[in-house]
């Protein structure tokens, strides 16, 4: 199963997370981050249009892979759940499913995020905890961010991708 985002809110998502793991200074703005997210310089998956092109040319050759998207599983989430259950081989009744979206859903996940403690867990030891790692999870939140030169890099670099699933 692979889950994917706008890249316009992933990079939003992962400037904050950065940030967080105090591998961007507390100063530096989005957009000289910009850049080195397209090229993929930030860690080993590379950009991300390879890697999404990647999963969704495994899913047209393999039914047992799954893409889905975040921001139709936040718009319907309980047919993202059917569909990666029984890709999955689990049970798909909707009471089920419906617990566990219960269970992980945003609001839950952050609740567990903020009573986190350092003291006590030492991966978080070190990280900015102004930020939080489940932070917003708006799906357009990029908006708040994003400068029009930004967008322009993230749709020229990705935009063939971004069309074909409906971001653009």
């Amino acid at each position: 199963v692979c889950m994917v985002r706008d890249p316009r809110s992933v990079a939003t998502s992962y400037y904050f997370f950065l940030k967080r793991e105090r591998r961007l200074s507390p100063d530096e703005p989005i957009s000289s981050f910009m850049p080195r997210f397209i090229r993929g310089e930030l860690d080993s998956y590379g950009p991300w249009d390879a890697h999404v092109q990647g999963w969704l040319a495994a899913e047209q050759e393999n039914p047992e892979i799954v893409v889905v998207s975040y921001e139709q599983m936040r718009v319907d989430p309980l047919t993202g759940a059917r569909r990666i259950a029984t890709a999955l081989g689990l049970p798909a009744d909707d009471d089920a499913l419906a617990d566990a979206i219960r269970a992980s859903s945003f609001e839950r996940m952050q609740a567990l995020d903020r009573h986190r403690d350092a003291s006590t867990d030492t991966g978080l030891r070190g990280k900015d905890l102004s930020i939080l790692f489940v932070r917003k999870g708006k799906p357009d939140e990029w908006r708040e961010h994003l400068d029009q030169a930004s967008m322009g890099q993230l749709q020229q670099a990705f935009g063939q991708t971004m069309q074909r699933l409906g971001y653009i």
